[in-house]
């Protein structure tokens, strides 16, 4: 509703969850006016089954407050069901009001709509209402209430019985103690010592939740219950795919019962065996569970929905309508049970209803890309390819059955105009033509040879006007083929349009990126802005299109819930956290780490702290703290962000102001001395650095550079500081390590500033910077040329003619080792024109052979074309390209390898050359 006027959203959310919102107690007294903007602030989460909606200890400023659905209040350790939460109730409160770790764990029981309030957002909501705000700050500031709410959660867990085991996870340390799962929750975790993440509940089956519901006394636990079968049961679901291919089956055959095959017994019998799996399916409808608000399984209402729903149509599509034909025509004769091809003939047309078995196949599809993780291309390529080759026989069908109707029943069908098919058309019908036509001869004419010019007929109508080599000549056959035609033109343009659609959403975040590309281009222009900085900036948004695709990290997770966020965050980011803080967690890790193995030195020029920060500046009972506080994990991962930097860019440069703390993912990174021209050490991947400037805000000690394509993780002081406020002991130490350490920052400035030492003359002469060094270097080179000049003429000949022939081979190998840029303006124009000789090429080769005729000016252009090519396969040794991760490759050795190993390309250049 965001383009929607401010007011006209307040209306409508006021309308949707205002008279929920009004029913919370610490909003009861409130306005209409608080009412409505309170609505505006709140957000709808839609939980499915089995889903975590909160931890307990882990910290969030959110009240859930459940509008529709149930939840399950869970114990610590996910092991056990200690309570139920019901529609209008709310939980959340001890993190909404105080800031304190949440209470209890809870889960989605059913599919839940839960309304939450954000204390944070609705601050300025607050400021605006005096009042409300006053009574909940002294809520706020009354302890007893917060005692109070958690006597009510011991109340709840007081039936959960603790044993040693689970006092022992209660305080024991963040150590990864691998996947159990859990009988009575049903669920399975993954265990962190007191820090447990839901990893998937197990699905019920059937009888677990019929036998559950007899003994709530939901439901009798008698016999006639216990048939009911859920929509996602494995078996249910591959019924459902025989079914679809079931119904295509019984409609084609059905088609060419009326329209061509009649007499065939063999059809006749296969459709009786396929109506018996129809009626089969019928009674397996009669007892599918379906859910309305949630799942119903009694068979009585499965019935009573089946029979209101789609019972009619497939009573209608299964009856064998051919027995109101027994009542005129007898199936049996002299000839014995189903010879009589007239009779056999109108059965078949009878049989037409059939054809409505076909419903199934748009809802099969609709079921099919319903799920997120469907590839919707190839489905929505094989139903219009399925939907084409079923339109395309049925008008077949039609056309042919238009022409040839049913014999006479009581009339003269002794003579067939086509016996192989036993078939009487009608004489002004296009198929009386189809000798002069088709050169076809009547009397030995087959099913086979009259279904392909009944499918040629139907075609050319279907996708033209046809070609007029058969002409509708029957009124009625006019009037079919009109609705053919028209038909054909909105299928056509149905599929052209969606065929049209799909492209275009393939290529809409391509089409998207570019355009902000180009408007930053734009923009640079704008403002004079070239060169160098220009050229960065244009590159560094094609760096992010190969790493990235368009997609944006910051804003991917921007609508999950808290808790699915704070799952996602802690399992990428919890092991980093833990080592770069000194916390003890041991958990499977997603990468090869390096360890962080610095010397005393490489970490003073490096400007690092001595060892994990938090063990230099918290004492020791605040450590033991945190690796006993699975929350705080939880949620500083969530503060953590990503970030992209291209080899050679800065990341930090010396004696600037910063306050990120940087966590290598991918990549390495150079830290770079006082004058920035030698490398000191390089961190690689699981290293960190900038811990200094995100604890105590001192400026950089040294530069960091990308030494290749890397990806970070980046933590603001900011957003530490949002975490650690809600551990007021930790906080103040942190502060207080932050005071001393700029109390001695500034003593050390200070001390400098006093301490002058006088350079002398020849302390210039002894560092070799500036025109010093450039002066040493002139004067060695004279000293070499006037040594030189005193050897004999053959030994200075010898040595030039050397000089020269190693300075030849460096040239021819330099020359050799370029490497081209595929951007640059000469590769492109070679590119193109490339593509325009194989063209010409491709239209010379096949216009020699095809008029017989070898021209000399043609073969000879062809074989330049060729030769041409031939110093495309060498050029194309020394393209650099972009590797998967993004880098720059522009080494000959790299870029010849993977030109001769990428998808087979130089094998096929070779044979296409040759």
């Amino acid at each position: 509703m965001h383009d929607l006027p401010i007011e006209l959203q307040q209306i409508v959310l006021m309308k949707e969850r205002g008279r929920f919102l009004s029913k919370i107690p610490y909003f009861e007294q409130a306005g209409q006016a608080f009412i409505r903007d309170l609505a505006s602030t709140s957000v709808m989460y839609f939980f499915p089954r089995e889903e975590i909606i909160q931890y307990s200890e882990t910290i969030t400023r959110e009240l859930f407050c459940i509008r529709k659905g149930t939840c399950q209040i869970l114990s610590d350790d996910l092991s056990e069901i200690v309570g139920i939460y019901g529609e209008g109730m709310y939980f959340g409160e001890a993190g909404f009001l105080f800031g304190k770790q949440a209470t209890m764990t809870v889960r989605a029981k059913t599919h839940c709509e839960i309304l939450v309030l954000d204390f944070d957002k609705i601050k300025s909501v607050l400021e605006r209402y005096p009042v409300i705000e006053r009574q909940i700050t002294e809520l706020q500031l009354t302890p007893e209430y917060y005692d109070t709410l958690l006597q009510s959660v011991e109340e709840i867990m007081k039936s959960e019985e603790q044993d040693d085991d689970t006092l022992k996870k209660k305080y024991a340390s963040l150590t990864y103690q691998g996947r159990r799962y859990a009988k009575k929750s049903k669920c399975y975790i993954e265990d962190f010592g007191n820090f447990p993440i839901y990893a998937g509940a197990e699905k019920e089956t059937v009888e677990e939740k019929l036998l559950k519901l007899s003994k709530t006394k939901l439901i009798p636990p008698t016999p006639r219950y216990r048939g009911a079968i859920l929509p996602s049961n494995p078996l249910y679901i591959r019924w459902e795919c025989f079914r679809f291919v079931l119904a295509i089956t019984v409609s084609v055959n059905s088609s060419l019962l009326f329209a061509f095959l009649h007499y065939k017994k063999e059809l006749w019998i296969l459709s009786y065996i396929l109506g018996l799996f129809c009626w089969i399916d019928m009674y397996i409808r009669l007892h599918v569970a379906f859910y309305k608000d949630n799942l119903k399984v009694d068979m009585l209402e499965t019935a009573k929905h089946y029979v209101k729903t789609s019972f009619l149509i497939d009573l209608i599509s299964c009856f064998p309508w051919e027995v109101i034909g027994w009542m005129v025509v007898s199936p049996f004769d002299e000839n014995g049970f189903y010879s009589n091809s007239e009779a056999l003939h109108l059965y078949a047309c009878l049989r037409a209803p059939h054809l409505l078995q076909l419903y199934r196949i748009p809802l099969a599809f609709s079921f099919w890309q319903s799920g997120i993780a469907t590839e919707k291309a190839i489905v929505t390529f094989a139903k219009f390819f399925l939907y084409c080759v079923l339109f395309l026989h049925f008008s077949t069908c039609t056309v042919f059955a238009i022409a040839c109707p049913p014999a006479d029943l009581f009339g003269d069908t002794s003579n067939y105009l086509l016996p192989m098919i036993k078939h009487n058309c009608s004489s002004q019908s296009w198929v009386y033509h189809m000798d002069y036509t088709f050169n076809v001869v009547y009397e030995t004419a087959t099913f086979t040879e009259l279904y392909s010019i009944s499918l040629y007929f139907a075609t050319t109508t279907l996708s033209g006007v046809g070609y007029g080599d058969i002409h509708p000549y029957l009124t009625s056959m006019k009037m079919t083929m009109v609705f053919i035609m028209v038909s054909g033109a909105l299928y056509c343009g149905y599929v052209a349009g969606t065929f049209a659609a799909m492209l275009a959403n393939a290529d809409a975040t391509r089409a998207a990126f570019t355009e902000k590309k180009e408007s930053i281009q734009l923009f640079l222009k704008s403002q004079n802005i070239t060169g160098d900085l220009y050229h960065n900036t244009v590159n560094f948004y094609a760096f992010k299109w190969i790493r990235t695709k368009g997609i944006d990290q910051d804003t991917l997770f921007e609508y999950l819930p808290s808790s699915l966020l704070g799952d996602i965050s802690t399992i990428i980011y919890s092991d980093l956290i833990a080592k770069a803080f000194g916390l003890d967690i041991k958990r499977k890790q997603r990468r090869k780490s390096v360890a962080q193995n610095l010397s005393p030195l490489e970490r003073t020029l490096s400007g690092k702290l001595d060892g994990p920060f938090f063990h230099k500046i918290l004492r020791k009972e605040s450590v033991d703290q945190l690796e006993t506080d699975g929350g705080f994990i939880r949620l500083l991962a969530r503060q953590i962000r990503p970030c992209l930097y291209r080899a050679n860019d800065l990341i930090c440069k010396r004696n600037d102001f910063g306050s990120e703390m940087y966590f290598i993912e991918k990549g390495e990174v150079e830290v770079l001395s006082q004058d920035e021209l030698t490398v000191i050490i390089k961190l690689n991947a699981g290293q960190y650095f900038g811990e200094g400037s995100l604890l105590f805000a001192e400026p950089r000690a040294t530069t960091i550079r990308a030494a290749t394509n890397c990806d970070l993780y980046v933590l603001s002081k900011k957003s530490l500081d949002e975490t650690v406020k809600y551990y007021p002991d930790i906080c103040k130490q942190i502060k207080k390590a932050a005071e001393m350490k700029r109390e001695q920052l500034l003593q050390r400035t200070m001390d400098m500033s006093k301490v002058q030492k006088n350079v002398s003359a020849t302390d210039i002469l002894m560092n070799d910077t500036g025109y010093i060094r450039l002066y040493k270097h002139c004067m060695a080179e004279e000293e070499n040329k006037a040594k030189f000049k005193d050897f004999p003429f053959h030994v200075r000949i010898k040595s030039s003619i050397t000089q020269f022939l190693i300075s030849f081979l460096l040239n021819v190998i330099r020359i050799h080792n370029t490497t081209i840029n595929p951007e640059s303006t000469v590769r492109v124009v070679y590119q193109y024109t490339s593509c325009l000789l194989i063209i010409i090429l491709f239209w010379a080769i096949t216009y020699m052979p095809s008029v017989f005729d070898l021209d000399r000016g043609i073969f000879l252009f062809t074989m330049i074309i060729e030769y041409i090519q031939m110093f495309e396969i060498i050029l194309k040794f020394h393209i650099c390209f972009y590797d998967e991760s993004g880098s720059y490759i522009s080494d000959y050795r790299s870029v010849s390898l993977s030109y001769m190993t990428r998808k087979y390309m130089f094998a096929l250049f070779i044979y296409s050359g040759f």
